[in-house]
Formats: C-alpha cells, sequence, structure tokens
C-alpha cells in the first residue's frame, strides 16, 4: 500500500476521478421493500418521471431474503448499504449498482442474532450507524440483542453505541428504530415502546473525535393523539433560507396526525398527510419522498403537506411493504470528503468526493494553507467525482485545518458553480 504524508507545503497534482459504474443515478431514489414476494428481490429504482424498476441479484449474490428492511446510498463512493431482514442472524452487506442490477455484494458485519436492521445511517467518517429492534438485554455476546451500532466503514468492526446496559440512559428495553446523521455529526434517533412514553426522539453527540463516547439527550416526545407517539421514521433537513433547521417524522397507527417536524423547541404538525412508512428530504428539489402502503405508492410533498402520488409499487401496489426510501441528492459543488475526524494514531483512507450534473466537469481543489486539486474529471450519470488516497499519515495540528472548494462546469454553458468552502479535519 503506498503512504501519502500531507505537509504544510505539499501541493496535490491531479488526480483523475475513480469510477465505480453506474451505480444510482442523480436524482433518482432507492427504495427497499419487504414482505416480498418473486420475482420482486426487495430493491426498486425509482424515478421523478414516474417509473419504478425492481432490482435484480440480490438472492443470485447471497443475500439471506427478499426482504430489506433499509437500503442507503453512500454519498462518497455511490455503493449501496443493505440492512439485513428481520429474524435472521442482522448482517450488513455493501454492493454496487449497475443499471438494475447488484454486483460485487460485500457482507460487513454480523451484529446480533434473531433481531432485523431498522435504519440506516453514516456518520461523519463513513461509518455506518445501524439500528436493531430487539429488546435491549445484551444475550448471546457482545454484539447480541437490540441498540444502536457502528460498522467501521473499512474493516466491519462492530460497536455498540446505545443498548442492553450500555449508554442507555432510561431503562433496559424498548426498540431503536430510526436513526439519521445531521450536518454536525448528531445522531438523531427514535426509540418505541420505551415504557409508557414511546415516541421519544434522542440526539447523540459525536464528541471531540467522533467516537460517540456521550450520553444521548432527549430532544422531544412526539405527542399525543399522534397514535401515541409511535414514530415510524426520521429525517433531518438542514437550514435553507430564512427557514431553520427541522427533524420530520411520520407516525403510524390509527389516531393523527400522522406527519410533522420538530422546530426550536417546538413540535408542530401538517394535517391532512395520512400514515406513511418513510419520508426522505430531497436536497435538491427541497421537497420529500414519502412511501404509503395499502396501496403502496411513491410519493411527494412539500413543506406545506402538499401530497402527489409519483408511481405505484409493481406489481400495481399491492405487492410486499415499502420499508425505506434513499434519494441521491448531492447537492452540485459540495465537498464531501470522509473521514472527517481524523484518528488518533496510524493511517487511514481519504475519499473526496463532488456532486455535479451528469456530463458536468467537476473538481475538488485545496485552497489553504497551499493550493492543490484533489481530483478532476466529468460527472457520470451518477454525478459524482471522487477519489480515495490510501494509507494517509496526518500529525493533528500540522498545518492545522485545511480548507477545500469545489466546483462544477457546464461545459455546454460555461456556467461555474462554486460550493461552500469545506474545513477538515474536525477535530
Amino acid at each position: 500500500m503506498v503512504r501519502h504524508r500531507i505537509r504544510f507545503a505539499d501541493v496535490l497534482a491531479v488526480t483523475l476521478s475513480a469510477s465505480l459504474g453506474a451505480q444510482v443515478p442523480w436524482g433518482h431514489a432507492l427504495m427497499s421493500n419487504v414482505n416480498n414476494a418473486a420475482p420482486m428481490e426487495g430493491l426498486l429504482l425509482v424515478d421523478r418521471a414516474g417509473s419504478a424498476t425492481p432490482i435484480t441479484g440480490l438472492l443470485s449474490n447471497g443475500f439471506p431474503s427478499r426482504n430489506v428492511p433499509v437500503a442507503r446510498i453512500d454519498p462518497w463512493d455511490g455503493r449501496i448499504w443493505l440492512g439485513g431482514p428481520a429474524f435472521t442472524t442482522t448482517r450488513l452487506h455493501r454492493a454496487e449498482l449497475v443499471g438494475t442490477t447488484i454486483v460485487n455484494p460485500t457482507q460487513m458485519a454480523v451484529i446480533n442474532v434473531v433481531s432485523g436492521t431498522q435504519a440506516l445511517a453514516l456518520d461523519l467518517n463513513g461509518n455506518a450507524i445501524v439500528t436493531s429492534d430487539n429488546g435491549m438485554v445484551p444475550f448471546g455476546g457482545p454484539n447480541a440483542g437490540g441498540g444502536l451500532f457502528r460498522v467501521d466503514r473499512h474493516t466491519g468492526a462492530v460497536t455498540r453505541l446505545i443498548g442492553g446496559t450500555y449508554n442507555w440512559p432510561f431503562g433496559h428495553y424498548g426498540g431503536i428504530n430510526e436513526v439519521v446523521t445531521d450536518d454536525s455529526g448528531n445522531l438523531w434517533f427514535a426509540v418505541t415502546s420505551d415504557g409508557s412514553i414511546p415516541g421519544r426522539i434522542y440526539r447523540l453527540a459525536p464528541g471531540a473525535n467522533g467516537d460517540y463516547a456521550t450520553t444521548p439527550t432527549l430532544v422531544f416526545a412526539v405527542p399525543s393523539p399522534a397514535s401515541a407517539g409511535n414514530v415510524g421514521s426520521i429525517d433531518w433537513v438542514p437550514a435553507r433560507g430564512a427557514r431553520p433547521e427541522r427533524l420530520w417524522f411520520t407516525t403510524g397507527g390509527s389516531t393523527g396526525p400522522y406527519v410533522g417536524y420538530y422546530e426550536n423547541g417546538t413540535v408542530q404538525f401538517v394535517s391532512g398527510v395520512g400514515v406513511h412508512a418513510a419520508i426522505e428530504h430531497d436536497a435538491i428539489a427541497d421537497d420529500f419522498w414519502l412511501l404509503a402502503t395499502d396501496p403502496d405508492e411513491v410519493r411527494r410533498m412539500d413543506h406545506a403537506g402538499n401530497v402527489s402520488t409519483v408511481v405505484q409499487v409493481p406489481p400495481h401496489g399491492v405487492n410486499g411493504t415499502p420499508s425505506s426510501i434513499d434519494v441521491h441528492d448531492g447537492v452540485v459543488a459540495r465537498t464531501l470528503l470522509v473521514p472527517q475526524f481524523v484518528p488518533a494514531a496510524g493511517t487511514f483512507d481519504l475519499e473526496i468526493c463532488t456532486t455535479c450534473p451528469p456530463g458536468h466537469l467537476g473538481v475538488v481543489v485545496m485552497v489553504a494553507p497551499a493550493s492543490g486539486t484533489f481530483v478532476l474529471g466529468t460527472a457520470g450519470a451518477d454525478g459524482r467525482i471522487r477519489t480515495r488516497l490510501q494509507g494517509l499519515s496526518f500529525a493533528r495540528g500540522v498545518p492545522g485545518s485545511i480548507t477545500l472548494l469545489s466546483a462544477c462546469l457546464d461545459p455546454a454553458t460555461a456556467t461555474l458553480q462554486i460550493g461552500e468552502p469545506l474545513l477538515w479535519p474536525r477535530n
């Protein structure tokens, strides 16, 4: 393995963009289903025009069943993360997508037994954050039982963040069924069946080194009559213009309201939306993707709660149960980099990426304390221009913060879009 050392005076040479194939196209969504029957295999590719194309290759590549409770798109390299189904050993997979076929799957980790993956998020170091739904009792070994787990991006090593008797501030029961990461690296997660007050939303800070060795903070409990606060899905939405950041949620059950958000200490409900299994913010369009059941549909919603149907889940909205949706909504000329927290010792791999519309030229450059180009290339269908530097050694504090900047050039109009600067590392 080649080792690189970044020094204050370094000027990095141009690195052509690495490619992993097509992956999920820019602006499209990856949807997962459970309770499927042949020929469905649990994944679909959905676009704004109203197509929902089944993805194949899961079963032939060793995925344990047709049921995929959760799927997430990796924003740094485009691969997809797949959570294992309930009532089996909880496996976490990574795979590539070529067209509508899964290829090169890798089993990243076995987390626990008889407990399915409920939700997936990715932290600021690119590691998977996995929730499982079994009771918070540590049986069968250090990674058994339910809770919140981190899976190392490269090694697959599993670390329990919450669960059992570890870091669990409100009792040893309940289930964590949703988790999302905000731009500061905080993990927001939803707890159900927490004693007599279900539907609590907690926040776990990354700490100084991104290790989440802190205590969760209760942020709010979803108030009645929203199905006794039974939270089904959450998503964090950054501030935009005069609108502050919000934590959106959906609830299930027989009692409404069903969709709402938390903003500046207050919970607000959006009337008339109904029950939905999942909610996902689209940063490109600044609206939401929703999943409905019976009939099984992909829908869109604006911030005011106006809903429209995109497409029924094949065949004809009666197959399986929609469980998760993730959109490839890469913001144009935004710099993406992992890890954002430099490890205390040893070497690490640095992944650098920006997103541009397909066919546009993209570049990521360092503008301080020296100048140089990290990556340069033309965006393919998935919009990513990326590279990976392996075996880096970076002493903390030398040279201090590095400032990176991304830009996208439309060759047809010579229009240049420049993103916001990114300071690295965070520690």
